[in-house]
């Protein structure tokens, strides 16, 4: 995608495939993770697995086992996908990024003028975060957001509502049950 900036000047970057499992979604972020994965080896591509990254936010031990046993798959001793966190890459890139991501921040829980409760996120990172998993992939790059909810990352809602109508941008892919 090519955005215009100023007039005059325009920013390259690829057009990201947003996929957002909302909360008790069928499918993992694993299962996205290997299809993505499948597109990007599929017989008729050339990608190399060093052109290949997928990042998280951090690792912790039931994501780095989560995800190398997708990755095992396709990895040789020889020619390997890189794996790390977000945190340790910010001025790398590659041909292709995968980044997986569960919203994060500080949550409330708000009384309402009719005496409810809403519960809202008051600090979050999604959209940091996303801007740093875009600027890492060159030709093709995905987000992976899983176990989201609506009710608590208002605004995040309302950067996907605007995506969504924004197909010259992004595809974003909403995953409910």
């Amino acid at each position: 995608a090519v955005v215009s900036t100023q007039s005059g000047h325009y920013g390259r970057a690829t057009k990201p495939v947003i996929y957002i499992l909302r909360e008790g979604a069928g499918a993992t972020w694993r299962d996205i993770l290997t299809k993505e994965l499948e597109t990007l080896k599929g017989p008729d591509r050339c990608f190399k697995n060093s052109n290949i990254a997928v990042l998280v936010e951090h690792l912790d031990d039931a994501i780095t086992k989560s995800v190398k046993s997708v990755l095992e798959r396709w990895e040789t001793e020889d020619d390997q996908i890189k794996f790390l966190p977000l945190e340790d890459c910010m001025s790398a890139e590659w041909t292709a990024a995968i980044f997986v991501h569960r919203p994060d921040g500080v949550t409330a829980t708000v009384p309402q003028r009719d005496y409810s409760l809403k519960k809202f996120r008051i600090t979050g990172d999604t959209i940091a975060f996303l801007y740093s998993a875009i600027s890492r992939a060159r030709v093709y790059s995905a987000i992976i957001i899983y176990d989201f909810e609506p009710t608590v990352y208002e605004f995040d809602d309302r950067l996907f509502d605007e995506l969504k109508q924004r197909s010259d941008v992004c595809k974003v892919v909403e995953i409910v049950i």
